[in-house]
This record gives structure tokens, C-alpha cells and sequence, in this order.
């Protein structure tokens, strides 16, 4: 390997490769980039740099420097852990009682409650120097062996977990996959942690 030339990453392919869609990416253009016709009208965008809640929509940065959209970032005790490189999707179900009626037919459903949010999480561990990333899988088996609660925080969880951050790792997979220098990729469960305060309920 000649280590002179500079290491460059397709974040984009990777995440083809990886999941079969890429990100979007958006430009940053003046409305003078883009020439107005009848069927258009031309507005000055201008970048968001934060969510609804006041979330930063930008921070950290990634292997290469960059800023990074969306970040995610775990917090145990004093130890946090940054992943760059991730896609969330979520989910919640309403738990309900179905109670039939006899010899009417049909049932009286009730409303129990939303049960806690469910975090899918996959994304990928990177070496800048196209090494085996051994330093990152060594820092999300740290995370999930504590088997603690830990503060979750990004732009787009932030908006769902409004009174309360704290979540539990469920589950955590690193799919077998051909002998890539430098990037593995994973999926995480992580679930919502309840904090219930009984002299809140009345």
C-alpha cells in the first residue's frame, strides 16, 4: 500500500452498497443559480441549522473532517460516543384491549396507552487510514456491554423523545461481509426508556 497517496472514501457508494439507496444531498443555491421560466418561481434558500425542538441539524465531524448532517451521538456517565455515519428509522404501537361482545359481535376496543419508541439504527464504522476499523467495533462493544441506560441525541430522535433521552440497546448485529479494509457496517435495536415518576400521576 503507498501510504503518499491520499485515502479516499465514496460515502455515497458505500451506503448503495450497504443499504441500496444513497442519502440526498442538498446544494446550497442562490436563487441566481437558478434561472427563473414561466413555470417557476425563484426563492432564496437558505440553510436551516437547526430542528423545530432547537436540535443542531450539523455537528461533529467525520474520518475525512467533515461536517456531518444529522449526527447521533450515545452519552453514558462521561463517555461519549459519536457515529457519523448512520441512518434512524423508528417506531411505535398503541397498546389496546379488544374485549368481544358476546353474541352481538364485534368488540369494544380500548385504548391502553403508547408503548415506548423503538430505534432501528444502521450505519458503518470507518477507518481513515483503511485500516481494519478494529478501534471503532471495539467502541460500540464497549457501549453495548454496559448494559446501562445511556442519553441518545440526534436532530431526528430528539423530536420524538421529547421529555426523556434515555434509551436501552436491545440488540446489536455486525452482518458477515467480504474483506473490506476499513468499513464494517452494523444494526442496533435501542429502545425508549421510561423514566416513570409516580408522584407525577394523578
Amino acid at each position: 500500500m503507498n501510504n503518499s497517496q491520499p485515502n479516499v472514501f465514496n460515502v455515497q457508494d458505500i451506503f448503495l452498497q450497504l443499504y441500496g439507496a444513497v442519502p440526498p444531498h442538498i446544494s446550497q443555491l442562490a436563487a441566481a443559480q437558478t434561472p427563473a421560466t414561466p413555470n417557476t418561481v425563484n426563492q432564496l434558500w437558505t440553510q436551516r441549522k437547526t430542528t423545530l425542538t432547537g436540535a443542531s441539524l450539523y455537528g461533529l465531524s467525520d474520518t475525512m473532517g467533515r461536517e456531518v448532517f444529522c449526527p447521533l451521538t450515545f452519552t453514558i456517565g462521561d463517555n461519549v460516543y459519536n457515529f457519523p455515519y448512520a441512518i434512524i428509522g423508528l417506531k411505535n404501537k398503541i397498546e389496546m384491549k379488544s374485549t368481544p361482545m358476546i353474541e352481538r359481535g364485534g368488540a369494544v376496543i380500548e385504548e391502553m396507552g403508547a408503548g415506548p419508541w423503538e430505534f432501528n439504527i444502521k450505519g458503518f464504522l470507518m477507518n481513515a487510514d483503511m485500516q481494519f476499523p478494529d478501534d471503532q467495533l471495539d467502541m460500540i462493544n464497549d457501549m453495548y456491554t454496559r448494559r446501562v441506560p445511556m442519553s441518545m441525541s440526534s436532530p431526528l430522535t430528539d423530536l420524538f423523545l421529547l421529555k426523556n433521552d434515555c434509551v436501552v440497546i436491545t440488540s446489536l448485529e455486525i452482518p458477515p461481509k467480504p474483506k473490506v479494509i476499513g468499513v464494517r457496517d452494523f444494526v442496533m435495536t435501542v429502545i425508549e426508556d421510561n423514566i416513570l415518576d409516580l408522584y407525577g400521576i394523578s
